[in-house]
Parts: structure tokens; sequence; C-alpha cells
């Protein structure tokens, strides 16, 4: 009888084992689960309507009209926003060893501190993210696009995966 149960047994084991070593991979790296719906509170805005929120750590995110986002509930080990559709202006309190991540239409951006603003709507062709203050690492789903600076300005077309770095355009940021 216990012959037939050993191979269950083992299974199991090895899935929990597997399972364990994701979750502390993710801790240790201090990744978001971003698969985990029950990480991350959504947030809307209407059509006429701006929103501002303030994380526990200070740093204030600023929704523009017709905008979703995935908040991480938790950011004592990561700092994670998803932008699902809209526009949002960032304003980053310091953390080297908790850099914000934001992922939106295919591009992540992060930062440890810096003010900025990523335009990523689903209907449009391209994800612009343009920096005020501070620094930002942008990259998408296969390599680095570069690092942005003050008053500096990277698009990304959605399409071709082909980028550009501009000059900050000032209606990039004019609607907050």
């Amino acid at each position: 009888m216990m012959k037939k149960k050993l191979p269950y047994l083992l299974v199991t084991a090895a899935i929990l084992l597997l399972a364990g070593v994701y979750l502390v991979y993710h801790r240790m790296l201090k990744r978001p689960l971003w698969g985990d719906p029950k990480a991350f509170v959504t947030v809307k805005t209407g059509v006429d309507e701006k929103k501002n929120i303030v994380l526990e750590d200070g740093s204030l995110v600023t929704l523009n009209a017709g905008t979703t986002v995935r908040i991480q509930k938790d950011i004592s080990y990561t700092r994670a926003i998803e932008i699902v559709d809209g526009e949002v202006f960032f304003d980053v309190q310091k953390n080297e060893e908790r850099p914000l991540i934001i992922r939106s239409q295919g591009v992540t951006t992060s930062t440890p501190g810096a003010s900025f603003t990523i335009s990523a709507y689903k209907r449009l062709n391209n994800v612009s993210v343009g920096v005020i203050s501070g620094k930002v690492s942008i990259e998408n789903e296969s390599s680095a696009l570069g690092e942005l600076g003050m008053n500096e300005e990277l698009v990304y077309d959605k399409a071709s995966g082909s980028h550009k770095k501009v000059a900050l355009e000032e209606s990039l940021t004019s609607w907050r």
C-alpha cells in the first residue's frame, strides 16, 4: 500500500519545493508577482476625473482622466505599479534599495526616485516616458532601451518595438 502512495508523495513534495523556491526567488530579488491579482489593487479615473494617490512611502501618483492602474498593496518588499491604460505622473520618493517598477504596454520603467510621466493608452501606437527630474531606466520585454535624465523623453512604438530619445515635449506633462 505504501509503495503505491510513494510516487504521489514525491511528486507533491517536488511541487511544493518548486513553489517555495519560486516565492523565495521573487522575494529575494524584490520583484513583484505581477500575475497575482490579490497582490494589487485596481484604481480607475472617470472621463473628467483626475486622482492623486499617496503611496505608503510618500510617493505621489497622479492619474489623468480615463486611466486604470494596478498598484501593489504591500510595498515593503517591492514598489510596483502597472498602467493598464492611460497616463500617470509619478513623484517617487528616493529609495535605492527598492526602486519603483512600472509596467506599461510592453515597457518597464524603474527608478529609485524621480519625477516623470508615462503615457500608455491602449488605443495609441506609442508609449511615452518623460522625465522632469531624476533618472529612470527603461526596458522592453527583450532588452534595455536606455536611461533618461531630466527633460528627456523616450517614445516607444508598440508595434515595431523601436524607440527614440527626444527632448521632453511640454505637452506630455501639461495635463497635470
